[in-house]
């Protein structure tokens, strides 16, 4: 039995703009015990008491390195200065406007001293979510392009988008450390002999990259952004600046490019890899085209 098109808008509607902050978070929370029983239980079957022990830190070094993954991972690697008190360019004003409106407390907002124009945001929980800017994009964008970059981000996490993100990201990157390990050992023995390297990219990681793009183009589907794209223009009532910074978002990245990894660019409004013709295998963002023209119904601007 088909259901009519008008119940399936109905529902994609409901599941929108319905939010239930508690069963969203539970997924992730169900996944991460899941995990620790798989861990723990095998390392039962596989070596005894022993193994119990050893399932069981490893799942709590795992599920520790994920719930702090912003702070030891991101915080670290892009220093910023909280903003508070005196606002010159309004950036807490308008969040505050748009954490108002999703009825959201305000979260924390870090400037990072960069050149390069970019947003993102990591988090967990509702106290630990962090919006990250450049210096560069709160100068260069104007304060509608910025009101909407900033309301993706709350959609973002209202969705439970952003703490899918944070996870998926983390695990991306305890795996591509481990093939960084592997490739290091073997490059070390085939080429190096006097110089330690702690990371040599080499053919374990590059064969690993298409498993990791589908992992997580699996858990974190494009269509979900498309959808933070669609609700945002409803809330700000303007979705022709959203189009437009994620056009001059793009832009920049391909300009003034950061130096990142992947499980890193998991994280930003757009891909940040784009210049790389192979991010388009493992990329979890939908093409710019396609995100401006369901925005706005053309492509170019």
């Amino acid at each position: 039995m088909k259901t009519s098109p008008t119940l399936q808008r109905a529902w994609r509607t409901l599941i929108e703009h319905v939010e239930i902050p508690w069963l969203r978070s539970a997924k992730l929370w169900i996944m991460l015990a899941a995990m620790a029983f798989v861990l723990t239980w095998g390392g039962y079957e596989i070596w005894d008491r022993y193994g119990l022990l050893v399932g069981f830190f490893t799942s709590l070094a795992l599920i520790s390195f994920i719930f702090y993954y912003d702070d030891w991972k991101m915080a670290a690697r892009f220093p910023a200065n909280e903003l508070e008190g005196r606002d010159p360019y309004g950036v807490l004003r308008l969040t505050r406007e748009s954490a108002r409106r999703l009825s959201m407390p305000m979260p924390r907002v870090l400037e990072v001293p960069s050149a390069t124009p970019f947003v993102f945001s990591v988090g967990l929980t509702r106290s630990r979510l962090k919006i990250f800017l450049s210096t560069s994009a709160i100068q260069k964008f104007t304060p509608d392009e910025l009101r909407a970059l900033l309301t993706f981000e709350l959609v973002r996490f209202r969705t439970g988008l952003t703490r899918t993100t944070t996870a998926a990201a983390a695990f991306t990157e305890i795996w591509l450390t481990i093939m960084g390990t592997l490739d290091a050992a073997f490059l070390l023995r085939l080429v190096f002999r006097r110089k330690l390297y702690r990371y040599c990219p080499g053919p374990f990681t590059w064969l690993s990259l298409p498993f990791v793009g589908l992992f997580l183009r699996l858990v974190i589907r494009g269509g979900r952004l498309r959808s933070a794209d669609r609700r945002t223009g409803e809330i700000t009532g303007n979705s022709r600046a959203l189009a437009e910074a994620l056009i001059k978002l793009d832009a920049y990245n391909k300009t003034l490019p950061l130096d990142l990894t992947l499980s890193e660019a998991t994280h930003f409004v757009v891909n940040p890899l784009a210049r790389f013709e192979w991010s388009r295998w493992t990329t979890i963002h939908p093409s710019i085209r396609s995100r401006v023209r369901a925005l706005t119904g053309q492509f170019p601007l």
